[in-house]
């Protein structure tokens, strides 16, 4: 009620002092101002022309304008009725008559008062309370419907939301899981090569005792070999016959 207030009441708005007409005054070109404003605005103007779309009046007192000031006048009986709280009453005011609006026209689609049904005499009439009652049921079909998609996309969501969770849950499982079996194969794997670490120690301590216990027996040999050498260059050194003497029991 207060915005269909708000929206009548930006209507009634004098576009120079932007408050409700005040004695409103209605030019040729059908534009509408407070007396008082309109004269203030053309006080120290040679032409007298509308400040919203600036066509020429040659009459310098407009005529009232009767429809638009029982409208202002009803509406500020509402503001004055609703007091400091800000509330509305349940009647809004036709603003050509200043009468309550109290009926429906299904033809036109608007609310009307008792004197406006002479003008809708031909039309369906109804009261208010009977055709917003009717416009109200008729909703309560697509209501339900948007209520059921609405119901539908909550039970999808919350099948998602479990449907996540579950994949969340089940990407843990995977992930421990993998992660142990890993461990696993690192820890074989470092089991293994410190197994074959070993072998290969093993191996190389044997191969190296061997070869150690060869060179030892080629020194043994190399010893022997020199002592021999040294024996036959001591003979050589001898004397001739001495050498000839010795040589079948010697060598």
């Amino acid at each position: 009620m207060a915005s269909s207030l708000s929206l009548l009441e930006d209507k009634v708005t004098c576009p120079v002092c932007c408050d409700i007409f005040t004695d409103p005054v209605i030019l040729p070109c059908s534009h509408s101002f407070c007396r008082v404003c309109i004269k203030k605005h053309w006080a120290d103007r040679h032409a007298k022309e509308c400040v919203i779309c600036r066509e020429k009046s040659s009459n310098r007192n407009p005529p009232l304008n009767l429809a638009l000031k029982n409208a202002c006048e009803s509406i500020k009986k509402i503001k004055k009725d609703s007091g400091s709280s800000g509330l509305v009453p349940h009647s809004l005011f036709c603003t050509q008559h200043s009468e309550p609006l109290q009926f429906y026209c299904l033809d036109e689609e608007q609310l009307v008062c008792v004197e406006c049904i002479s003008q809708h005499q031909t039309h369906k009439m109804s009261s208010i309370k009977k055709a917003a009652s009717e416009f109200k049921k008729g909703l309560e079909a697509p209501l339900k419907i948007l209520q059921e998609k609405l119901n539908s996309l909550k039970e999808t969501k919350l099948i998602f939301k479990r449907t996540k969770d579950h994949i969340k849950s089940q990407f843990k499982h995977s992930e421990t899981q993998i992660e142990e079996e890993f461990e696993k194969l690192h820890q074989f794997l470092r089991e293994e090569k410190e197994t074959r670490l070993a072998t290969l120690r093993e191996e190389e301590e044997q191969k190296r005792q061997n070869m150690k216990e060869k060179i030892g027996e080629i020194d043994e040999m190399m010893s022997s070999l020199s002592e021999t050498m040294k024996d036959i260059k001591e003979k050589m050194e001898r004397d001739d016959a001495l050498v000839l003497l010795v040589r079948k029991t010697n060598i």
